[in-house]
């Protein structure tokens, strides 16, 4: 039975929304099942029929949301011809993950403090093996062999792009302290505009 056709998804959906807002609030260790369960509107053996243990849950909220990412990521750069868009959809796709899932930020912060976390292993095997991290620097290397690019280290280069884009999105409440930022969604389209663009000017060979 496909998932559009299956009323088992929507239950299954509504759990994952509602922990990833609990998980957001409270963390692994603060977040209890059954508000979980209240916000999504089942009762507490239904979460575990699909779920078995908050611990399993945690997993499901960061898993199914990073695959969805790297999907999106794969599929749209691989459709794109040149780098630039290539770039412009890797922006797009950080203010969207946030936009739709606010709550992934919190949970992420607290998985990069922790050194032993085994899910930030996974979120890299993931985009690892999804094949991104090549094609972008497939991209660039074309872009450096044809003259358009000054020689550049490509890791480096495609590290200090994403910490760019990712950046503001993981530390929006302080520098939109900082800066005065008054209006975070006008901000955001302007700057994945900006990012792009300055990226690129950094990058491509000036004009003699």
């Amino acid at each position: 039975m496909s998932p559009v056709s299956d009323p088992s998804a929507g239950t299954r959906e509504r759990i994952i929304s509602a922990a990833r807002e609990e998980f957001a609030q409270f963390g692994i260790d603060g977040a209890r099942v059954d508000r979980i369960a209240r916000k999504a509107a089942v009762n507490k053996a239904m979460l575990y029929y699909h779920f078995h243990s908050k611990e399993l849950l945690y997993e499901a909220v960061v898993k199914e949301f990073f695959l969805g990412v790297v999907e999106r990521l794969r599929s749209h750069i691989e459709a794109f011809e040149n780098l630039e868009q290539a770039l412009a959809e890797l922006a797009e796709t950080h203010a969207q993950m946030v936009k739709q899932a606010p709550g992934i930020v919190p949970i992420l912060l607290r998985e990069l403090a922790n050194p032993q976390s085994n899910l930030c292993e996974w979120i890299a095997g993931a985009i690892g093996g999804s094949g991104i991290t090549s094609i972008a620097e497939q991209r660039l290397d074309e872009a450096v062999r044809s003259g358009r690019f000054r020689k550049i280290e490509i890791r480096q280069a495609m590290i200090s792009f994403i910490t760019m884009s990712l950046g503001y999105h993981l530390m929006a409440p302080l520098v939109d302290r900082v800066w005065n930022v008054t209006d975070r969604e006008v901000f955001v389209r302007e700057r994945k505009a900006a990012i792009v663009d300055l990226f690129l000017n950094g990058v491509k060979v000036k004009p003699i």
